[in-house]
């Protein structure tokens, strides 16, 4: 016969203590799994794209350098060709840089009145002269005088310039030029 069971007293499940125990491990496992795995090699796989990413950026870089290593190559020859261009026409001596700026002013027509070079100054590796030249002529002559001056092939500049009507013929002016010329400094000087 079977007992009576009364309505009001719970009924006890058996095993349920061991499913309480078995989700609280569980829980338990997948905690420490997460602390101890997950978290840490979540953290792993960020570190290594990002070195990933720098890598690839490395590499886009490295493909552009023969590009560049062009460019740079062209550049030099350009500069090579132009110093040694420069180098031929400054010559080593005032001579023949004078010789050059008296011969650009005299193939117009323009008198050369005054021609007077003021001591050179060292600049590292260049030599900076300054001449001080005066001439006569017409504004024609005069004009001509000083685009051959511009066209000489060494590097200078005008410093001064200043036109005045001749005092003798209003028809032809003076010229005043202060002309910098810059050369190599010479092989021979410390």
């Amino acid at each position: 016969m079977k007992a009576a069971t009364s309505p009001s007293a719970p009924r006890r499940q058996p095993g349920n203590n061991g499913n309480r125990l078995l989700v609280v491990l569980m829980a338990a496992g997948t905690g420490a799994f997460l602390w101890l795995s997950f978290w840490p090699t979540n953290q792993q796989i960020g570190q290594l794209q990002q070195q990933l990413q720098a890598s690839r950026e490395q590499m886009q870089q490295a493909l552009l350098l023969p590009a560049q290593l062009n460019r740079k190559r062209d550049e030099v020859q350009r500069t090579a060709q132009f110093v040694a261009a420069w180098r031929q026409a400054s010559g080593d001596s005032n001579a023949s840089v004078f010789a050059a700026v008296s011969h650009a002013i005299r193939q117009h027509g323009a008198v050369t009145a005054q021609f007077v070079p003021e001591p050179s100054v060292q600049r590292g590796y260049l030599r900076e002269t300054t001449v001080r030249i005066a001439c006569h002529g017409t504004l024609e002559q005069i004009f001509a005088a000083l685009q051959s001056l511009e066209a000489l092939p060494f590097t200078h500049w005008v410093d001064e310039l200043r036109l005045t009507p001749d005092r003798d013929d209003q028809a032809k002016l003076t010229c005043e030029v202060k002309l910098v010329i810059f050369a190599e400094k010479s092989k021979l000087s410390d």
